[in-house]
């Protein structure tokens, strides 16, 4: 009986490289930290330019009259009076929660809800909007951590 067998050089660390790489793509803990500082700083971009970041492309205005109260008695841009709400959502103030496969962001802060969705007596300015470049600058960081562990994988 005739027997071919065939061989190929360098097969057995070609596997245990893709197994590495599946095995550090199945817990996603060490990327989430980058992907959550990326949305901070699109968050503290949004509160900077007053929504014009967002997917809406700016908060509405104060009334004129709130505005004037506002100005003479805090001095402080939109949404942004004693700074709690954007810190809740732009530092380690928010409240994250990371998974091997999710992150969550988001601010406990009771209202803001109502900036979100807007009232009866308010319009909405949402503080959570992402245009498209914001996410895709979140896919981004998520890529740019992928491929340094597929760069790991084939060293």
């Amino acid at each position: 009986m005739l027997s071919v067998t065939i061989e190929q050089a360098g097969k057995d660390d070609a596997f245990r490289r893709l197994d590495a790489l599946a095995s550090a793509l199945r817990d996603l803990s060490d990327m989430w930290p980058d992907v959550r500082d990326e949305f901070f700083t699109i968050e503290q971009e949004m509160f900077d330019s007053e929504g014009a970041s967002n997917a809406s492309g700016g908060w509405e205005p104060l009334s004129p009259h709130y505005a004037a109260w506002k100005e003479a008695n805090f001095g402080t841009p939109i949404l942004q009076r004693t700074g709690t709400l954007m810190a809740s959502l732009t530092s380690d103030a928010a409240d994250v929660v990371m998974t091997a496969d999710s992150l969550t962001v988001g601010t406990s802060i009771p209202y803001a809800g109502y900036h979100q969705d807007g009232t009866s007596r308010m319009p909405a300015r949402p503080v959570i909007d992402l245009s498209p470049a914001n996410q895709e600058r979140l896919i981004d960081r998520a890529r740019q951590w992928v491929d340094s562990r597929v760069l790991e994988a084939a060293a």
